[in-house]
């Protein structure tokens, strides 16, 4: 079933699929034809699928993964989702419990924008018979982590015990900025005693391809400090996108640039 879907920072869906014998039977219950034996020991195995984003976050367009693959990223080959045969190629191969289980996924995903990583309930995270959850890569789709959170032992054992994941803090406000100085010795660096300039006008583009949008404007303090923050400025979390590409001008109009245009990479934005 499919019971849950979240989205990556470059638009990419993905989506968490619930193997439903895990919510119909526990260990112990009798199986569901008529007359059944009871279960000695509950296998599920749902599944993760990444929905590629091929277009952009203004446009996007979506595509399956192919051979476990989003263009350069991805498991793809080099990873076989932990011995199945014939061997699959998936994205996110980091799915799997050596070497029991081909699929551990329970269908709840949840994600954080910025962290590069997927959060998956699972069963078997360490131990058999237990449930918990993986983080995994959303660039190699390797697993980078384990957590238990249902013990082995208890009544659930490979049975569905978790529903949905949540992320519960909000992500850290977006700003770009944030300091105008003369640099009197012009070596690049801010040293002690150079003078801030203030009232200095910054306007703020965004770059998609060959597409540049003006975005806002504002103007350099006392303290020749400037900054756009998108939790005060605009109204809300989300005109400064996470993964696009912006840059700044400074005292040209809002259409043109000039030799003071500089670009910012999202890497080195501050959070």
């Amino acid at each position: 079933m499919l019971t849950d879907v979240v989205f990556d920072d470059d638009g990419s869906m993905i989506l968490g699929f619930s193997d439903r014998l895990g919510h119909q039977h526990a260990p112990g219950g009798l199986e569901s034809y008529a007359n059944g034996s009871p279960l000695g020991c509950l296998r599920i195995g749902g599944d993760i699928v990444r929905i590629c984003n091929v277009g952009n976050l203004v446009s996007p367009v979506y595509s399956q993964e192919v051979n476990g693959k989003c263009g350069t990223n991805g498991c793809g080959t080099a990873g076989n989702n932990g011995g199945e045969t014939p061997p699959i190629a998936e994205y996110y191969c980091g799915d799997f419990f050596s070497p029991y289980h081909w699929e551990t996924a329970l269908g709840g995903l949840a994600l954080l924008p910025g962290s590069g990583e997927l959060v998956s309930g699972v069963l078997d995270p360490f131990t058999v018979l237990s449930n918990g959850s993986y983080k995994l890569s959303n660039t190699t789709g390797q697993k980078t982590s384990a957590y238990e959170i249902i013990p082995s032992g208890l009544a659930f054992q490979k049975g569905a015990s978790l529903g949905d994941f949540e992320v519960l803090c909000a992500a850290a406000p977006k700003e770009i900025g944030n300091f105008i100085w003369i640099d009197s010795n012009n070596d690049g660096v801010q040293d002690p005693c150079e003078d801030p300039v203030a009232g200095v006008k910054v306007n703020l583009y965004k770059m998609d391809g060959a597409n540049t949008t003006f975005v806002a404007t504002t103007t350099s303090n006392a303290q020749g400090e400037w900054y756009f923050k998108d939790h005060d400025q605009f109204g809300g979390f989300d005109t400064l996108m996470t993964g696009a590409m912006y840059f700044v001008t400074l005292g040209v109009s809002e259409r043109s640039r000039s030799k003071f245009a500089a670009t910012v990479n999202w890497s080195s934005v501050s959070r």
